[in-house]
């Protein structure tokens, strides 16, 4: 299939996808991140917290005062006990560049987040494993 699309960036693209039947169940609207949240501290950037409030929308915030004010926009899906999701940085004003704040923002970067709830349906633990599912 011959898919004409415009990026992030408004710049016009052109990619070839080979779609293929497959077994694994999609993913549904009301699934078991919905409506959760998940904290984890970092050494540069404080508490994060990815706050999943609807069914393919989050944000990430930070308690690191430079972080603070500019919280990010998540869009994503959750699937076979992973979350794969992109940031984008506000549209409604200027967000400053912040070193490892808005690196991998409005750039199409997906990252990849394993995801363990506890017996009570929260979230127990979250782990990044982009590196590991490329």
């Amino acid at each position: 299939m011959k898919v004409d699309y415009t990026d992030i960036y408004g710049d016009s693209k052109t990619s070839n996808l080979v779609l293929a039947k497959t077994n694994d169940t999609p993913t549904v609207k009301d699934h078991a991140l919905n409506g959760k949240s998940a904290s984890y501290l970092t050494t540069s950037l404080g508490t994060i917290t990815l706050d999943f409030s609807g069914y393919n929308y989050g944000k990430k915030t930070s308690t690191l005062s430079n972080c603070k004010k500019y919280p990010l926009s998540l869009f994503y899906v959750y699937i076979n006990g992973k979350v794969y999701f992109q940031q984008f940085t506000s549209k409604t004003g200027q967000v400053p560049s912040i070193g490892g704040w808005t690196t991998s923002c409005d750039d199409g970067t997906i990252f990849v987040y394993e995801v363990k709830f506890a017996s009570n349906g929260m979230v127990e633990d979250i782990s990044n494993i982009t590196q590991m599912a490329i």
